[in-house]
């Protein structure tokens, strides 16, 4: 009984008065260590209190929400190249601004962000499946599987296709 008194006094004096500096740090983008240092609680005890109250894990995991859309998009946006402007300033030897230009410049897409938005969002269609089977001390066997779980045979595929 002493346990669940003390989970209470934890939750009731250490998150409620904090409830919209938590929303806050949920919407920032925070982690739950994070969240659990800032009240000045272990991060057991943290996630203690969400297993207790489920409706406060289920504020956290409204108010994530934002941060994690945010997230996505500047994933999305990385993954398929964006324009930005860059201005440069030119000053005088006295420190005065002479002249600028601003320049509008394209960021390539982040293949290594294509890559893992493909196996992360639609694994069913793109996914890396490599099977190595060592026969002896000398010899590796390489397996590789196309997307239908079909075994491709690299080196004589165009053997049966004659």
């Amino acid at each position: 009984m002493q346990k669940k008194q003390t989970k209470r006094k934890v939750y009731d004096y250490k998150v409620l008065p904090r409830i919209k500096e938590i929303r806050g740090w949920v919407t920032e983008g925070l982690t739950q260590k994070q969240i659990a240092s800032n009240l000045g609680i272990s991060q057991s005890s943290f996630y203690n209190i969400l297993n207790e109250y489920p409706d406060f894990r289920k504020a956290l995991d409204m108010w994530s929400q934002p941060a994690n859309i945010e997230l996505e998009n500047s994933m999305m946006k990385s993954a398929k190249g964006f324009y930005y402007t860059e201005k440069k300033e030119y000053f005088d030897a006295d420190g005065e601004l002479v002249n600028f230009i601003v320049d509008t410049k394209f960021s390539k897409p982040d293949t290594q962000m294509q890559k893992f938005l493909a196996l992360n969002r639609m694994s069913e269609f793109y996914r890396e499946k490599i099977e190595f089977e060592n026969n002896s001390d000398t010899e590796f066997v390489v397996r590789i599987f196309d997307e239908n779980e079909n075994e491709v045979d690299l080196l004589n595929s165009e053997e049966e296709e004659e």
